[in-house]
């Protein structure tokens, strides 16, 4: 009767690499490239172009297309993220259920905090305090800085 010696998912990533809101962060802009799930493959990037006319744009008629961090995590990394995120959702306490759609919404559909304010009925302030506590919950569930 051997023992199973592979290791979970959640065992081989180096969680001390990044903080909470980087995972997060990093995890987001993975979804977000264009080879979606093959992290490293490039892409991801706001088209040279807009970046050009953002800068221009003294007078700020065009909303600032937002600008993505580098890619710093592989696929595995990032499954990870989404099976911490996936147990979070399946918790049966509804705070840290509902913490996991707050991360889901900002970091993977790009939700802004008065976004995620008008959605929750609070103010912008009350919006970053909860966004602050799914950070915590997430930060809990991986060890991470």
């Amino acid at each position: 009767m051997g023992t199973d010696k592979r290791l979970h998912v959640l065992q081989v990533v180096n969680w001390k690499r990044f903080s909470a809101a980087d995972w997060v962060i990093q995890y987001g802009v993975w979804l977000n490239t264009p080879t979606y799930g093959q992290a490293g493959a490039g892409g991801g990037d706001s088209s040279p172009l807009a970046v050009m006319i953002d800068k221009a744009d003294t007078k700020k008629v065009r909303q600032a297309t937002p600008i993505r961090p580098d890619l710093q995590i592989n696929d595995i990394e990032a499954r990870a993220v989404s099976k911490v995120l996936q147990e979070m959702l399946a918790r049966i306490d509804l705070d840290e259920s509902r913490c996991a759609w707050y991360l889901i919404l900002r970091y993977e559909h790009e939700w802004t905090d008065k976004a995620l304010s008008i959605m929750e009925q609070c103010t912008i302030p009350a919006a970053r305090k909860k966004q602050k506590k799914a950070l915590e919950y997430f930060k809990k569930r991986t060890g991470c800085l």
